[in-house]
This record gives C-alpha cells, sequence and structure tokens, in this order.
C-alpha cells in the first residue's frame, strides 16, 4: 500500500467512526424525546374528577 492509500483508509475509518457516533446520539436523542412524550402523554389520561365534567359540560 501506497502512502495515499494508508491516508484514504484511515480517513475512511475515521468517518466510519464519525457515522456511528451521530447516528448512536441520534438513536439516544431519539429514546429520551418518546420517553418524555411518554410520561407527558401518561400525565393527560388520568379520570377526570366530577367537577372537571361540570366546568367542561359548562362551557
Amino acid at each position: 500500500m501506497s502512502n495515499n492509500e494508508r491516508k484514504i483508509n484511515m480517513v475512511h475509518k475515521k468517518s466510519i467512526i464519525k457515522f456511528i457516533l451521530i447516528l448512536l446520539l441520534v438513536l439516544i436523542a431519539v429514546v429520551l424525546i418518546r420517553i418524555a412524550l411518554f410520561s407527558v402523554h401518561e400525565k393527560d389520561e388520568r379520570p377526570i374528577s366530577v367537577e372537571e365534567t361540570e366546568i367542561q359540560m359548562e362551557l
């Protein structure tokens, strides 16, 4: 292998590592967003009290 081929190989390996790191970061971000949305969604689905139902009916 010539010097140029080695350099190209090194650059290629670095770009693959960067790509994998970016993919991992995106996956982590998606998981965190899903968890956040799920916990917010769960809070919204609590049973509505009688008072709240009456207030909604008046509106």
